[in-house]
């Protein structure tokens, strides 16, 4: 379920369900009038320890969060979690074959504009802070 309330970077919505995504891309491309929606694909959090399944997006989530929080006024952040059940090995997850995504790893960062991919950030161009920045400027 999309959210509203986010500890870790101001405004952002978390989308927990990815049958939620458009309807989500959607309303934030609209909130966003013109400016980047940026949609950050990461590891699902493991309960027992508050981190994500995946080693590159703990590495990685720091990083993407202090260059995000610099992003352009108006500029929208969506918090996408990849279940890693559903994720690890199905080549039919909806975030791999969704044609706006494509996903191939995480942590991916997906730069749209007016509901189209400008660019994207994967792997461990995400604990780049240079890499993720370019993303922003593009």
């Amino acid at each position: 379920m999309a959210s509203e309330s986010a500890p870790m970077l101001e405004g952002h919505v978390t989308v927990n369900d990815t049958a939620e995504f458009d309807a989500v891309l959607a309303a934030q491309t609209e909130a966003a009038a013109g400016k980047p929606v940026y949609a950050v694909f990461v590891g699902t959090p493991k309960p027992e320890t508050g981190k994500s399944w995946c080693p590159d997006c703990v590495t990685a989530e720091p990083v993407i969060i202090a260059t995000l929080a610099d992003r352009e006024g108006g500029a929208r952040v969506m918090w996408c979690n990849v279940l890693r059940s559903e994720y690890k090995d199905h080549p039919e997850y909806p975030y791999r074959t969704h044609k706006l995504i494509s996903l191939t790893s995480v942590p991916t960062v997906v730069k749209y504009v007016d509901g189209k991919v400008r660019a994207a950030c994967v792997d461990d161009d995400c604990s780049k802070a240079a890499r993720v920045r370019a993303l922003l400027e593009a």
